[in-house]
């Protein structure tokens, strides 16, 4: 269901496809991100740190989905790509935005470790 979640999420973000909707992305996204899904949740971090059309840029919750995921992924395929994303928005982030996504992600981290990926 995870892999179902973030195929519909992509589509959403290819105008080929069910045309570029990113609140509906970010809907897919989220589904699976919660569901312990490493590279939704290192999407979502992307998208919600950034923005996009229609979707405020919310850097503390985009970086506590990136923390997450880049803990996850180390040492797997995914690790390199989710470390460039992760590093990316660290590397602009606040020390304020960094600490609180940090708690954040220490909050919920716990919750998907049960999962599996």
């Amino acid at each position: 269901m995870r892999t179902l979640n973030i195929a519909s999420a992509s589509l959403y973000l290819e105008e080929n496809e069910l045309g570029i909707n990113p609140l509906q992305s970010a809907r897919w996204l989220s589904l699976a991100a919660h569901k312990g899904h490493v590279r939704a949740q290192a999407q979502l971090g992307d998208l919600l740190f950034n923005g996009i059309d229609g979707i405020d840029p919310q850097p503390v919750e985009g970086l506590m989905w990136l923390t997450i995921s880049h803990q996850r992924s180390a040492g797997t395929p995914d690790g390199d790509w989710v470390d460039e994303l992760f590093n990316r928005a660290a590397s602009v982030a606040t020390s304020d935005q960094r600490a609180q996504a940090n708690a954040l992600a220490a909050r919920l981290s716990p919750q998907l470790a049960s999962l599996n990926q």
